[in-house]
């Protein structure tokens, strides 16, 4: 216990004239390693299995992201040209239509920007 108790002066002693040396210290120490905190899988259950919880994320991996291949461009293009075209006063949204829409995201799925809420809470 002495031994880790003079390591550990000599590791604040010269931190700043050797940072290095007391982070690299430090680090051994460190107890905590990371890995993924229990997953739901679809029926809302949680899981610590590694196996599924490798399932449960390749699966949504595969669900945020698309092949740009599989895209239909000519769709892509009128849509896009369909927007530029579009007005802000051509769209007209009531809180029901808004709350619709949130309930039919997938819950699951990652949050834009604005930290949209979970569906559960409307």
């Amino acid at each position: 216990m002495n031994h880790l108790v003079e390591n550990e002066k000599r590791a604040v002693s010269t931190i700043k004239s050797n940072p290095k040396f007391f982070y690299s210290y430090a680090k051994r120490l460190a107890n905590s390693k990371s890995s993924v905190a229990p997953l739901k899988n679809k029926e809302g259950i949680l899981t610590i299995n590694a196996a599924e919880k490798a399932e449960l994320l390749q699966a949504q991996y595969v669900n945020v992201l698309s092949n740009p291949a599989d895209a239909d461009m000519e769709l892509c293009k009128s849509q896009v040209t369909e927007t530029k075209n579009a007005e802000l006063s051509n769209f007209a949204f009531t809180q029901e239509d808004i709350k619709k829409a949130i309930k039919e995201m997938d819950p699951h799925s990652a949050a834009p920007d604005g930290d949209i809420p979970c569906s559960e809470f409307y």
